[in-house]
């Protein structure tokens, strides 16, 4: 009587909230298959669902698809788990984007575009499509048991999406985006009211509660630096082993622990990786320097506490097992000293070749640990002279914990506006738009408008003038937070 009948394919074993319907009416883009890899050994069907007639415009999206998921399956070490690969660009939706094997939901500002759309489209769109596609393993081909796992979920997405995409295009800065997520994160953790990781739930209509910047940005951050502790290779390791022992069933955030500890050969981490994830709150680690020069013996003297800034009505007592990578700069290159902080303080002797005395001390090695640090003024002065000597990661984690350590009243005022000028001169833009950190906080509050608004001339006026309307990175990106500093702050 007119009627269709549809038989689909036996999936294979999902939980039940990943299962979705979608009906039309709707443009169906068939791309053609991804090819086969060396991982992979048969083609993957892919299309683009839109709404009628905006089929052609996530072809954009489509074409991008492969080299993220090419990532993916050569880092988890086997392919896409499911059988046909279905985007779908919705006009409206409740997330910017969802998961559901096989047929992956985002807004249609993601997936709508041509090459011609805004960098930051583009950036947006290749971030949020390499965590959905990061989900199709973690998360869908294995599953948290309960809702307060889903840290483990979000997080893991973020982390992996974020190291997918850095793989797919290794000029495009992606190698740092986990890293400022994270310390956006550490803005919310300083709070005196914010949540663990790892948050029990008792009642599920408060689900939501648990999607939120501490679950996504810090636990990615939390990923980043035990990967960086254990090794990528390492870690990787763990992570395959985790996928091996729970394809298609469900495991809790210990399972996973467990599996780094056995896959990496570092049972410490277990204790270490819930230290960070079932307690609220930022470390604080304080170093000290000392050098004897007749012998070259550098002693760093450690101290950890919660971070929290003037004021704060946060409470003390408590203490992490933080993994420390500290870069140590010599005469030529640098020396790496890894080791597991157990107790609230901790010593680090170094003892250099020709009784040297370390040039400058990095507390925070590749910026992959969740916590900020301080110096002595010695200390910072030596580093502030190296930044150049630092990475990307390093100058915007050592930006960051500079900030932060003025704002608990841990370092000297001169200290502070020297290291801003030196950040101000850094190579890279995103360094470089950081610098104007509590400028604004000095020309409103500390009656000093004239003095600050000198500063801020010297700090960014030539690199504005020098980079205004050229359609480069830094003239896209840049510009208008200087012209922006210059306008309300440099007059």
């Amino acid at each position: 009587n007119g009627w269709i009948k549809h038989d689909f394919a036996t999936t294979r074993p999902l939980p039940t909230y990943l299962v979705a319907f979608g009906a039309g009416p709707y443009d169906v883009n068939d791309f053609g298959d991804i090819p086969p890899n060396s991982v992979r050994k048969t083609p993957l069907a892919q299309r683009g669902i839109t709404a009628q007639g905006s089929g052609d415009e996530i072809s954009f999206g489509l074409k991008g698809t492969e080299a993220i998921l090419t990532a993916l399956e050569e880092y988890f070490g086997t392919p896409y788990p499911y059988e046909k690969l279905d985007i779908i660009a919705a006009p409206e939706y409740a997330f910017g984007a969802m998961e559901n094997p096989g047929a992956i939901v985002y807004r249609e500002y993601l997936m709508l575009m041509d090459e011609s759309a805004p960098l930051n489209q583009k950036r947006a769109y290749n971030r949020v499509h390499s965590h959905e596609l990061a989900h199709q393993w973690f998360g869908n081909l294995v599953t948290p048991v309960w809702w307060e796992d889903i840290w483990l979920n979000e997080a893991f997405a973020t982390w992996m999406g974020n190291k997918a995409i850095d793989i797919a295009y290794p000029e495009d800065n992606y190698d740092r985006v986990t890293l400022n997520a994270s310390l956006g994160a550490m803005n919310i953790d300083t709070l005196s009211t914010t949540r663990k990781v790892r948050e029990p739930l008792t009642r599920s209509e408060n689900v939501m509660d648990q999607f939120d910047g501490i679950t996504y940005r810090k636990g990615g951050g939390v990923l980043d630096m035990f990967e960086s502790y254990v090794g990528e290779e390492a870690f990787q390791k763990g992570v395959r082993l985790h996928m091996e022992r729970y394809a298609d069933d469900v495991a809790t955030g210990d399972d996973f622990l467990q599996s780094i500890a056995d896959g990496s050969g570092n049972p410490d981490v277990v204790d270490a990786m819930k230290s960070f994830v079932d307690q609220p709150g930022v470390p604080f680690v304080r170093v000290n320097t000392s050098c004897d020069a007749s012998t070259g013996k550098n002693t760093l003297s450690i101290a950890q506490s919660r971070y929290a800034p003037l004021g704060s009505k946060t409470q003390q007592g408590q203490s992490w097992q933080i993994p420390l990578v500290v870069n140590v700069g010599l005469e030529k290159g640098t020396l790496t000293q890894r080791g597991l902080m157990k107790d609230k303080s901790a010593t680090i002797d170094v003892t250099l070749e020709n009784n040297n005395c370390a040039k400058w001390i990095m507390p925070n090695a590749n910026g992959a640990g969740y916590y900020r640090f301080s110096l002595d003024s010695a200390g910072w002065a030596s580093l502030m002279e190296n930044l150049d000597k630092l990475n990307t990661r390093e100058a915007l984690s050592t930006q960051d914990s500079l900030v932060s350590a003025f704002r608990a009243g841990e370092v000297e005022s001169a200290v502070f506006l020297k290291g801003l000028e030196a950040f101000a001169k850094h190579p890279e833009y995103d360094v470089a738009s950081g610098a104007g950190a509590l400028l604004g906080f000095m020309d409103s509050e500390l009656d000093a408008e004239d003095d600050v608004a000198r500063l801020v001339r010297d700090m960014f006026g030539d690199r504005y003038a020098a980079n205004v309307g050229k359609d480069t990175v830094e003239g896209n990106q840049l510009v208008p937070t200087l012209a922006s500093r210059l306008v309300y702050l440099g007059q």
